[in-house]
Parts: structure tokens; C-alpha cells; sequence
């Protein structure tokens, strides 16, 4: 049996027909069931602006230093801030005592200071060169401390609490509580 002639005239069913061509990486992604090629030949070690898509802090607390520790004459704890903190809060106490730390005394020979630094502050610092700090708290033995932190951008931010024992005579008991919110 001969199969049926087709008739090339007739006339076609629209729903076979594409009525509008997409065009674009999905596009070809889903027609051939792989990445665009502008995506593959992206160069190695250049960002892309999707690789910089982080999570946002906000909302969040993160606790830099819970610890009580002894200064003899300085003692230092690096912390970072996230790249893209608007509103970071820096919140903090600081109590310090001579002997045990169960008797606190209350005339100024149990007193530390306080500096909070960024980066180039603490590397001008520790080099020895004057340096002009973010906080610097006068000597004391109970302290409180609230600071807004400088927005990081696109990178995190390195910060640099300082305990200072400015007598340089025996060392301090130091209970310190940071914390920061963003």
C-alpha cells in the first residue's frame, strides 16, 4: 500500500507555528540545554557582577570578645566587620581589677585604657607613629562604650580593640563584653 500524498498547499496548524522568537541566555539555555556561550567565555579572575551578591548583615549581632584576660601592658583583639554593614553598632563594657577578680577596687590602680582602631590606625600605631584613633577611653576600671561604626563597602573592615595597662606596674584583671549589631 502506497503511502498518503501530502498536499504542500494546505493550510498549517497555528499551534506548531512560533509566533514570537526569544532571544537570550535563557532562551538558549532551555533550547539547547546549555549555558549561553557569553557566560563560558567569561574571563578567568574577572568578577562578574553577580559574584558580588552577599548576604546582608542587617539584623544580625556577632560577639567579638567575651573574656576576661590579664594586661600587663598591651593587649590586642582584631575583629572584622562584613563588607556591606551600613549601620554597624559597636556596644561593649570593660571592668578591670587588681588581685582577684572578685574584689574590685575603686581608686584608679586598677584602671586600663581603651583604643579602638581600623587598619591603618593600628599599622601606624604599632609602628610606633602617632595615630588618630576612633575611641580612645581615659584610663578607668569600669567603662561603657557605644560607637557607630564607618559603613564598610564592598570589602570587610578590620578593627582593632586596644587594652593599655598606662602604669606598666604589675597587671590588671580585664573582663570585657563586645559585642556589634548590624
Amino acid at each position: 500500500m502506497a503511502a498518503p500524498a501530502t498536499n504542500s498547499s494546505a493550510p498549517s496548524n497555528p499551534d506548531n507555528e512560533k509566533m514570537v522568537a526569544v532571544a537570550g541566555p535563557l532562551a538558549e539555555w532551555m533550547e539547547n540545554n546549555k549555558p549561553a556561550a557569553a557566560t563560558e567565555n567569561r574571563p578567568v579572575g574577572k568578577p562578574h557582577p553577580s559574584d558580588h551578591v552577599a548576604p546582608s548583615p542587617v539584623g544580625s549581632e556577632s560577639v567579638i570578645l567575651h573574656k576576661t584576660f590579664f594586661v600587663s601592658s598591651l593587649v590586642t583583639f582584631p575583629f572584622e566587620i562584613p563588607a556591606h554593614a551600613v549601620n554597624a553598632q559597636l556596644h561593649g563594657n570593660i571592668r578591670s581589677f587588681v588581685g582577684r577578680q572578685e574584689i574590685q577596687t575603686r581608686d584608679d590602680s586598677a584602671d586600663v585604657s581603651f583604643l579602638l582602631m581600623n587598619q591603618r590606625q593600628y599599622d601606624a600605631f604599632i609602628n610606633g607613629h602617632s595615630a588618630d584613633v576612633l575611641v580612645s577611653l581615659e584610663p578607668s576600671h569600669d567603662q561603657d562604650l557605644n560607637f557607630g561604626l564607618p559603613a564598610s563597602r564592598s570589602l570587610p573592615e578590620k578593627y582593632y580593640l586596644v587594652f593599655r595597662n598606662e602604669s606598666h606596674t604589675g597587671r590588671r584583671i580585664v573582663k570585657a563584653d563586645f559585642t556589634v549589631d548590624f
